[in-house]
């Protein structure tokens, strides 16, 4: 077995196997190492646990191999053995899986205000104004107005927001298929009246 220095990578000392006792003598005739990295061959690190006075470090290499090991092990524990692919009754539904914290904070909002709106209706029906509600619950009339136009609970499903460039998209894609350079295109987006919005 070859033993290197860690700094000049050259070799220390040759050792005739990688037995337990040959690595306990030679390490008990150089006492002055106090640092040694060392791969995951067993005997290295039962030798060295017993030495206190002895640092081991890892390298790059087998840090990540460790690491990699690690994870395959949690991954082991965590995931089933098998994973049934046809059966239906294996395959979750949608209400077992669980809400994200964004999703159950959505749900929520949607929930408050639902209540506020009927209870804004409410106050509605026993005569209030618009001005009177929104000083009472601190809302501006016209938040009162557009809670109070409500027919059902806010939908949860997110809306896309529409973008500038979204009424050019089928000429861009025809450019893009007509070989137009990047510049070509934004030119001929300029003249068709697009403009570039900058935050």
């Amino acid at each position: 077995m070859l033993i290197c220095d860690g700094l000049t990578h050259q070799p220390v000392d040759v050792l005739p196997d990688r037995e337990k006792e040959t690595l306990e003598n030679w390490f008990k005739e150089h006492t002055m190492i106090i640092k040694v990295t060392r791969d995951r061959y067993t005997r290295f690190k039962e030798v060295l646990d017993g030495i206190s006075s002895i640092t081991q470090i890892h390298d790059r290499f087998h840090l990540i191999q460790n690491l990699w090991t690690l994870h395959d092990n949690v991954l082991r524990k965590l995931l089933p053995n098998r994973i049934e692919k046809d059966k239906q009754e294996n395959v979750p539904t949608p209400q077992e899986i669980p809400l994200t914290k964004s999703e159950k904070a959505r749900i929520e909002n949607a929930n408050k205000k639902w209540e506020q709106a009927c209870h804004m209706k409410e106050l509605k029906k026993e005569g209030y104004s618009l001005r009177k509600i929104g000083d009472i619950l601190n809302i501006d009339p016209r938040t009162v107005k557009k809670y109070i136009e409500m027919t059902e609970p806010p939908s949860l499903k997110r809306t896309k927001r529409p973008k500038p460039l979204d009424a050019f998209q089928q000429e861009v894609i025809q450019w893009e298929t007509d070989g137009l350079t990047i510049r070509a295109m934004y030119h001929n987006l300029k003249e068709k009246g697009w403009t570039k919005i900058t935050g």
